[in-house]
């Protein structure tokens, strides 16, 4: 299946700066696929290692010796001597945490060799090592799941996936092209961008062989969570995945997700369910510069979970509601809407990095404002709200664009595209409306922001 992120790994293959790669994101994202359709792209030989299978490796890695490494990867079987054409692939790292550190050691004294590694559990060895880090000596790249472009390749839809590439607000999109591409943005709900889920969907059309594989993801990680920590957290481990994928959308609350255990402890195990990425934080942010992330407040936060089809498969959703419950939750800016547009956001990279997200909310008696997610571009900050509805009904985006100066917001829902300059009057008439230029995009689009917001509208 077509990754969008092989091109990148062929800019850095071809780079005459390349430094040793290593890819960072959850189990089963399709870290080692991404290696090896890079190699067959390439034309060169892989020599793959996974280091989970070979731990007496890491005593050899330790002596961080090239000599001494090499001949012990050329003596595994089907290895054989490494040549600088060939790329050798160092899967679960984790496993091995010396393998790390030798990375700098690959860079420095074998650089012509195409050398990257992965591992899924890779942040706890990243938070707890004791030994110096390569830092600036390797390149890391996070890989997501697969976005809704991936998908529609994935799918055969070569002609809707171009027009969902060129949409733009003043050249729209036909009706047709819009329908089916709402129909399968639906489908993607429901499948999500796992890609043995996406696969089995391509080679089945079977919502239940897609549901059992999604079931099966879960079983596996949380098998996993024995990896974390201490075997008295494995209760409490298995019903805080669950909660926390039902909180989805919602500020955190510790007590909303274990209520017979210290906030303390909640935020220690919530902690290793995000190392792990099987969940990312949305926090809130003031906004008043950038970068966003600079006015974070770190005690308030939303959940976005991994992937949209683990999120419906630990909620038990059925593929026979998929259609009513994506626009249910359109209509009234329900967990379903956000959690796609939060993991399209995150795999496009329009966030400006791998798992930054922020959201900007305003309590206070009877005026209350909550923006879903807030971007940067054109150097400054731009609210997105998805919601269908009239303008009258986009009080939180005004409240926004009134109090930041932000003369641009995007609302995402299930219309036609469009820009127009919109206003809102105030509650004193002697006041001067709000004033901005509105964006409305197909949720389906959510992907896009980042091309159309460059285009300088």
């Amino acid at each position: 299946m077509e990754r969008k992120q092989t091109w990148n790994l062929g800019q850095w293959l071809t780079s005459p700066r390349r430094k040793p790669l290593i890819i960072r994101g959850a189990r089963q994202v399709g870290k080692s696929t991404l290696v090896r359709m890079l190699a067959e792209g390439a034309g060169r030989r892989l020599i793959a290692v996974n280091l989970e299978r070979h731990a007496e490796l890491d005593s050899v890695f330790a002596t961080l010796d090239l000599a001494k490494i090499i001949p012990a990867i050329e003596s595994l079987p089907g290895s054989g001597r490494i040549t600088d054409n060939d790329i050798l692939f160092l899967d679960e790292i984790q496993a091995t945490p010396h393998a790390l550190a030798a990375l700098r050691y690959f860079h420095e004294e074998r650089p012509q060799l195409a050398v990257v590694a992965a591992g899924s559990l890779l942040e706890f060895v990243l938070a707890d090592h004791d030994f110096a880090m390569p830092v600036g000596r390797v390149r890391f790249l996070h890989l997501h799941p697969m976005d809704f472009e991936e998908f529609l390749a994935a799918v055969d839809e070569p002609v809707l996936l171009e027009r969902l590439r060129t949409l733009t607000p003043e050249g729209g999109i036909d009706a047709v092209a819009h329908s089916r591409l709402r129909e399968l943005f639906t489908l993607y709900s429901f499948v999500g961008g796992m890609p043995e889920a996406v696969s089995t969907w391509v080679d089945t059309r079977s919502p239940i062989a897609v549901r059992e594989v999604q079931s099966g993801l879960i079983d596996t990680y949380k098998a996993d969570f024995a990896k974390y920590g201490l075997r008295q957290d494995m209760p409490d481990l298995h019903l805080l995945f669950d909660r926390a994928a039902r909180n989805v959308g919602r500020k955190v609350k510790y007590a909303a997700l274990l209520a017979d255990e210290q906030s303390r402890t909640v935020r220690r195990l919530l902690n290793l369910l995000i190392s792990a990425r099987l969940f990312y934080r949305v926090h809130h942010a003031d906004c008043q510069g950038m970068p966003l992330r600079a006015g974070i407040d770190d005690r308030i936060y939303k959940l976005l979970m991994l992937d949209v089809g683990l999120f419906n498969a630990v909620r038990r959703f059925e593929w026979s509601s998929a259609k009513g419950e994506l626009e249910e939750s359109v209509a009234h800016r329900g967990a379903l809407a956000e959690q796609l547009v939060g993991q399209e956001l995150l795999a496009s990279g329009v966030t400006g990095s791998a798992d930054e997200l922020v959201y900007w909310l305003r309590e206070g008696r009877g005026n209350n404002a909550e923006v879903d997610y807030v971007i940067a571009a054109g150097g400054k900050a731009v609210p997105i709200e998805v919601k269908s509805g009239e303008t009258g009904s986009l009080k939180s985006l005004f409240v926004f664009a009134d109090t930041h100066r932000s003369r641009r917001a995007v609302r995402l829902d299930l219309g036609m595209p469009s820009l127009r300059p919109t206003a809102h009057a105030k509650g004193n008439e002697k006041a001067k409306a709000t004033e901005m230029e509105l964006l409305s995009l197909p949720i389906y689009a959510a992907g896009q922001l980042g091309r159309i917001l460059g285009d300088d509208l």
